[in-house]
Parts: structure tokens; C-alpha cells; sequence
């Protein structure tokens, strides 16, 4: 019978999607009866105070200087630069890393952000935990990649394919799709759901989410402009940036059809009762919104993960880019009324449910009771290899 495995996720909060792919993960392990998971923000435990620093420098850097963030980004999956930069990043951790194996002796560890700080723990010392990374991408980068670990989990196969192109072999990715939680795999706007919000189900809408810290740019305009379109109501989400949400609800006070939120936590609620999506392009909120058939616009996508994740859903025919506010009223007024005359179109139906999350702890577990199994099928050949020695010699 097998023990009870101990699993750590790691995760970071540079935006919110990583620690949504980190919740869907422990939720499915505890569903398939793993009472042993936890989740470490490791940059936070380990180094606090270049944490808050470091999310403080991405964010403004994201708004202000987008073209540096992208050539920084591009700098770093260059060949020969990318191996010097990503040596250093997963070495940033490291030490805690090591504190935390010795203290929980992990039986996985599950990486959800390309900082790898249990692949290089198991290069330096040879630690025997097996080691997963989940890819919150639908592009390749070299910070993601790390020859000390065990499986690759990723978004599409086409990921899959650039990755192998880079290196890694073929038996060590899944192509699973970006874990995400249970309660995107289906698309049921209810009465209730209306109720909750004080919305109308005869009125169309729109959300907006400027991001898990609200850093998207020209809110202001770009509100103004959509809220023009006839019929429309605008749902305004902005995460967890205090500031922007009060003074979004100041200004938005004279507009009766605009109705600004701070962060939400149960966001497939919003999206269920939403004609389309206006958002950033970070892999997780795209899948979420891909799950529940959603159709997405992405406004003005920032150099680097972003720009990658964009292009390739637009390549993909899954979503639309905009970089202009003209351009977006456009987008968006053409969906609502193509979405308002057809009431009964599949978008209102279901959505397929998706099921990386499963698929991940799926593959996960039996890498770790494979793993325990052959380690106990060792052991009793040593005692057995033993008794055999003593009949022999005593």
C-alpha cells in the first residue's frame, strides 16, 4: 500500500496567474486523496524585501518601459547569454531551497514559474526529488528549461516541438494544457450569478481586467470610449491595486453603465454573464478565459511573455490583438452585437472542460509511486541479497 506522498508547489506572485495554476494543483492533489501539499511562494521565504522589490520594478517597468522589459527578455533566451542569466535566477533560492527539502523531504516538487530553484539544488547536491515544472506560457523560453528535471508540463504542442528544438527530449514533456481550477470547465450564467452582482440578464457586457495588480494602461480613456457603445455595460476589474481602484471609481461615478471591482476572486463568475474579455495576455487568465469560450481581445500586450502569448493565440484564431483605443471600441462593439443577436450561440452553452490539472497530478503521482516502488523492490532485494550472504557464510 502506498504512504501518503509529500508535495511542495512552488510558486511566485509577479501577478496573479502562477498562484491560481499552484491553487488548481493542491486542489486536484486533495482530491485524488493527498493530505500532504503545500504551497511556498519561495522568492517571499526566501528573500523578502528583493521580492517586493523586484514585483515593484516588474510592474513599473511592464507600464512605463515595456521595450526594455521585452529586450530584457529576449536578452536573457538568447543562447549563451540565457545560460549565464538562468543560472543565476535559480540560484537566487537555493539556499532556502535546501532548508525547505531538509526540513518538509519532499516525495515531488512542482515548479510553476521559471525560477528552478529544485532542479539546481538537485544539480549541485544530487537530491533525489523528483522535480516537475509546469509552463504558464504558450511560448518557449530558455528560463523554463533545466536538464535537472524529471517532466515538463505545457500548453500546446507546438510548445512541446520548441522545446525539443531547444534541447529537451521528447519523453520528458506533456502536453497537458495550463492547469487551471474546476470552476472555469463550465460556462452556466445563473440567476444567481446576476442576483450576486445586482446585473441585468438582458443587458451585454464587457470585462475589462486590467490585471492582478491593475497595470494596464490608459484605463482612464479606454473606459470612457467602450462605455460609449449602445446597450453595453462594462464590468471593470482592478485586481489588487487599491489605488487604481478608487480613483477608477471616482471617475467612473458619472457613468451609470460602468461597475468597477477590485479583485475577485471567483473571476468565472464575471466571465459567465461577459459578451468578451478585454485583457493582458498572461498565459493563465487566457486559458481560463479560453475555457469558459470566451471570446478574448487583448489590448496592447506587452513586450515579451505577453507579446509571445498573444501572437500565438491570434495565429491560433483564438483571440484578437488591439493597440489602439479606436481599434478596441471597434472590436468590442462588433462582438457585443454579433453575441446580442445570437442569444443561443455555443459561446452560452457549455464549454469544454479542461483538464490539465488532472492530467498533471496524474502523471505526477505515478512518477512518484513508480519511483517508490522500485526503491521498495530495492530494499527488499538488499535484506533478501543479505539473508542469502548469512545462510551461505554462517
Amino acid at each position: 500500500m502506498y504512504r501518503d506522498p509529500k508535495i511542495i508547489i512552488l510558486y511566485a506572485s509577479y501577478g496573479d496567474g502562477h498562484l491560481q495554476v499552484a491553487k488548481a494543483l493542491k486542489r486536484r492533489l486533495e482530491l485524488t486523496g493527498c493530505r500532504q501539499v503545500q504551497m511556498i511562494d519561495l522568492m517571499a521565504a526566501a528573500h523578502p524585501v528583493l521580492d517586493a522589490l523586484t514585483k515593484f520594478t516588474y510592474l513599473k517597468c511592464s507600464v512605463f518601459f515595456p521595450s526594455l522589459y521585452g529586450w530584457s527578455y529576449q536578452l536573457s533566451n538568447k543562447p549563451g547569454m540565457a545560460g549565464w542569466l538562468t543560472s543565476r535566477l535559480h540560484s537566487l533560492c537555493i539556499r532556502a531551497m535546501r532548508q525547505i527539502v531538509k526540513r518538509e523531504m519532499p516525495d515531488a516538487v512542482i515548479q510553476t514559474y521559471p525560477m528552478l530553484a529544485m532542479s539546481e539544488l538537485r544539480g549541485r547536491s544530487g537530491a533525489a526529488v523528483p522535480t516537475f515544472t509546469v509552463v504558464t506560457d504558450f511560448v518557449y523560453h530558455g528560463n523554463w528549461i533545466h536538464p535537472e528535471t524529471d517532466r515538463y508540463f505545457v500548453a500546446t504542442s507546438d510548445l512541446k516541438a520548441a522545446m525539443v528544438q531547444g534541447g529537451v527530449r521528447s519523453e520528458r514533456i506533456e502536453v497537458t494544457g495550463i492547469p487551471i481550477r474546476d470552476s472555469f470547465k463550465y460556462r452556466v450564467p445563473n440567476e444567481s450569478i446576476y442576483a450576486r452582482y445586482n446585473l441585468q440578464p438582458s443587458r451585454s457586457y464587457v470585462l475589462i481586467m486590467a490585471g492582478a495588480y491593475g497595470v494596464f494602461t490608459n484605463i482612464k480613456k479606454m473606459v470612457h470610449q467602450l462605455s460609449a457603445i449602445e446597450g453595453t455595460e462594462l464590468l471593470l476589474v482592478c485586481g489588487r491595486n487599491e489605488t487604481l481602484l478608487r480613483r477608477m471609481q471616482t471617475d467612473c461615478a458619472p457613468l451609470p453603465n460602468v461597475r468597477v471591482f477590485g479583485y475577485v476572486e471567483q473571476i468565472q463568475e464575471l466571465m459567465s454573464v461577459a459578451s468578451c474579455i478585454v485583457t493582458k495576455a498572461g498565459g493563465v487568465t487566457l486559458s481560463e478565459s479560453l475555457a469558459m469560450l470566451l471570446p478574448v481581445i487583448i489590448y496592447r500586450p506587452v513586450p515579451g511573455q505577453e507579446k509571445g502569448n498573444a501572437d500565438y493565440l491570434r495565429q491560433e484564431g483564438s483571440a484578437l490583438i488591439v493597440n489602439d483605443l479606436p481599434a478596441l471600441k471597434e472590436s468590442v462593439a462588433t462582438i457585443v452585437s454579433q453575441r446580442s443577436r445570437n442569444k443561443q450561440d455555443p459561446f452560452a452553452e457549455s464549454a469544454p472542460a479542461t483538464r490539465a490539472a488532472e492530467r498533471v497530478v496524474s502523471e505526477v503521482l505515478r512518477f512518484v509511486r513508480n519511483r517508490v516502488s522500485q526503491q521498495s523492490d530495492m530494499t527488499s532485494f538488499h535484506r533478501k541479497e543479505r539473508h542469502t550472504w548469512h545462510e551461505t557464510y554462517e
